[in-house]
């Protein structure tokens, strides 16, 4: 039994045996490429990954709309309308993803279900993930009362409050959850072929995904990149390069997280993507760990580092 968001959940039994076996039809993106690369999970894990940046988004321009206090037709004349214009072509983008999903309630949910189904059976913790696909507002109100008494982890000084500095920040913030949120759905991708011999080619399912995300074309070849270069790879935020892209923009998703708080706004799945990072030594190690010791007094240095 794995415990997971403060629930437990049993064994599910070979739910990846069903989804490699399963007929075409049953999947999601189920082109000839996709089948190639080994089954549904591949297509499926990509289905996830929209939905979880689609509720990022959702998070974010929230946010954005109670902190400036303004319709989004009025966003478009504020200084920084260039972050708001690259948050928008992410969120079109993904939009027309969507769209190629299942449709119903029934569908989604059970997209959810077999995917999340497979990171329990192979022990894979996917909290982005989860609370988008699976939201659980008590595991979120957890999260942000935890954050709310651990000065480690709250942002460096107070929060601007121009809005070209908050358009800044809130794109920051998005760039780091959607990096976070690639490396949980790849750590599950590389443990499905090493704990199952599933042959699943995860450089190759990369660059298919960069077929329909022209606005993360960049991000995903590095990723690509990087697979393929240390293709046993323990996750993602291992690589120094990845992990160090994600470090400078960390402070811009705590800062985001912050504001929410400070508003009385429930972001859940802004606040599951920082949970990942900052229990994960991945992401600060090896040469991270310099440059968070070195920061002022109560700046966040997590528990776990040494």
């Amino acid at each position: 039994m794995l415990e997971w968001d403060g629930i437990s959940y049993e064994g599910t039994g070979g739910t990846c045996d069903k989804l490699t076996t399963s007929s075409a039809d049953e999947g999601v993106y189920n082109t000839a490429a996709d089948r190639e690369l080994g089954g549904q999970l591949p297509t499926l894990i990509r289905g996830g990954i929209e939905i979880a940046l689609a509720q990022l988004l959702s998070d974010i321009f929230q946010l954005l709309r109670q902190s400036l206090a303004l319709g989004e037709d009025d966003l478009s004349d504020v200084a920084g309308a260039s972050h708001l214009a690259a948050l928008s072509a992410y969120r079109g983008e993904i939009s027309a993803n969507l769209a190629r999903l299942p449709k119903d309630r029934a569908g989604r949910n059970g997209l959810a279900e077999q995917l999340l189904g497979v990171a329990r059976e192979f022990s894979v913790e996917l909290p982005t993930l989860s609370a988008a696909l699976s939201p659980r507002e008590i595991a979120a109100h957890q999260r942000r009362a935890v954050l709310a008494r651990t000065l480690a982890r709250q942002p460096i000084g107070g929060l601007d409050l121009d809005p070209e500095s908050i358009l800044h920040e809130l794109h920051g913030a998005f760039f780091a959850a959607m990096i976070i949120t690639y490396a949980e759905a790849l750590s599950l991708l590389a443990a499905v072929p090493r704990l199952s011999g599933t042959p699943f080619e995860v450089v190759e399912a990369v660059r298919l995904w960069k077929e329909d995300s022209a606005t993360r074309a960049t991000l995903l070849e590095e990723i690509a990149s990087v697979l393929e270069a240390t293709p046993r790879l323990r996750n993602l935020l291992c690589d120094d390069d990845i992990s160090e892209k994600l470090m400078a923009h960390q402070e811009y998703l705590r800062r985001a997280i912050w504001r929410a708080h400070q508003l009385g706004l429930l972001t859940p799945v802004l606040l599951a993507a920082l949970d990942y990072m900052d229990l994960r030594r991945d992401a600060w190690c090896p040469v991270n760990l310099v440059q968070v010791s070195v920061q002022p007094e109560g700046s966040r240095q997590p528990a776990f580092v040494n």
